[in-house]
Order: C-alpha cells, then structure tokens, then sequence
C-alpha cells in the first residue's frame, strides 16, 4: 500500500508541476499587469512545492525500497541520464526562481519590477518542460528494463538479479513471506515449500518445471499466489538465467 501511496504521490506531483509550469509561461506574456503577475507569483508557489513532492517521493522509490531496488538504479545508465536530465531541468529553473523572488520584493516595496528578461525566462520554462519530458522518457525505458545489467551465468548471476530486484521487498527491513534474499539468497530459496503450492519447493535444485519461483517469475503460478516481482516482469535474459541455473542443479 504505501508503494502505491508513493507513486501516486510522484505522478501527481508531476503532473501538477506541469501544469504549473505552463501557467507560469503563460503569465510571462506579460508580468508588468497585475493580474498576470499574481497568477505567475501562484503558480510558482505552487511549482516549488510540487518539486519538494516529486524529488521527494522519488528519492523515496528509488533509494527507500520501495521498488527495484537500489542496485538495479545505480547500476543502470539510463538512471544516470534520468539524474543529468533533472539536474538540467534545475539549471534551467534557477534564473527565473531568484528573479521572481526580486520581483516579489519589488512588489511589496511598492516598485516597479523589471521585465526586460521575461522572454528569455519564458524559453527558459520551456527548457525545462522539455528536459522533465525526456527524464520522463528514461523512468518509462527503465521500467521496460532498458539500461538493467546483462545477468550473469551461475549462481554470482542469479545474486545481481536477486539483489536489483528482490530484496527491496525480500531483505533484512521487510522481510515479505519471511524470505530474507540479501545474505545468502541460495540459502533461503533452496529447498523451501512453498505454502502457496505446496507440491513445489521455492528452488528445486535440476527442476525448474518444479520451482515455484520460476513459475512466479513468468506468471504461471496462478491460481497460487501472484506475480514477482510486483513492479512489473523481469527481462525475459534474467528469467532465463535463473531457469539455467536450477537447471544446472542451483549450484554455490
């Protein structure tokens, strides 16, 4: 539940901030009427709160265990691409946010604000919409498992997987279905009955058909229990690499 709080929280605020944005644009048209600048000092209010909330919340995804684990993140390229694209998206925010705090000064000394740069501010907005669209364009290619460290083979393969994508959930701090993945992953799958299916062991060293993870892993679990991981499929290469490794008889 606090998973699904979390990202309704990032999306919103994205969304907002958008909106915000496009507001902010529009009453640089021209900030020396009064309406229009009451409507630009609003919506920037607004723009900065909703930035708290949407790098907030997605620290929190990313570094908070909440979904595909921090490994996977830091050792995917298009993230970093993600955290350049952000970075510029601030650069750009940086010059209009100290002038709009002068002319918030201005206005309650009773001055005149100076609106010579309001065009390039204007473009500046615009800069960064473009570079939020596209950091959004690398959260979307991650989510489809583009940039995600090619598996290796054997046991050290099925370890980088299962400490990118499981232990956010199977790991010391929550411990799902009592499963805890970050020490000794082997140790905790081999063997184990699953209370789910209760004909299947988690691993069945030589027996992937007799697995309960891998038939969680590709969906076919159903009717006992769900999907894993629940942020979304793994990439069929990982799969793949865990079925040949309890193939090979889940070897240390």
């Amino acid at each position: 539940m606090l998973r699904v709080v979390v990202a309704a929280v990032h999306f919103l605020s994205l969304a907002i901030g958008v909106a915000a944005n496009l507001a902010r644009y529009h009453a640089l048209s021209d900030p020396t009427d009064p309406a229009r600048r009451r409507q630009l000092f609003t919506a920037d209010n607004v723009s900065g709160l909703v930035a708290i909330t949407w790098i907030g919340s997605g620290v929190w995804r990313a570094f908070g265990g909440l979904e595909k684990g921090t490994g996977y993140y830091l050792g995917n390229p298009v993230f970093h691409a993600k955290l350049g694209l952000i970075g510029l998206a601030f650069a750009f925010e940086m010059w209009p946010m100290v002038a709009f705090i002068r002319w918030r000064y201005a206005e309650r000394r009773g001055d005149a604000i100076d609106a010579r740069r309001a065009p390039l501010f204007r473009r500046l907005i615009v800069g960064e919409m473009i570079a939020t669209a596209l950091a959004i364009v690398c959260a979307s290619a991650m989510a489809q498992g583009v940039g995600a460290r090619t598996a290796g083979e054997g046991y050290p393969g099925v370890q980088a997987i299962v400490r990118a994508r499981c232990v956010s959930c199977h790991g010391p701090g929550l411990k799902t279905a009592g499963l805890d993945l970050a020490t000794d992953a082997r140790g905790a799958l081999l063997g184990a009955r699953s209370t789910q299916w209760p004909e299947l062991t988690l691993v069945t060293p030589g027996d992937p058909a007799r697995s309960l993870l891998v038939h969680k892993l590709k969906g076919t679990q159903q009717p006992h229990g769900s999907s894993m991981p629940p942020t979304g499929r793994l990439p069929d290469a990982e799969i793949a690499a865990i079925e040949r490794w309890i193939s090979g008889g889940a070897a240390n």
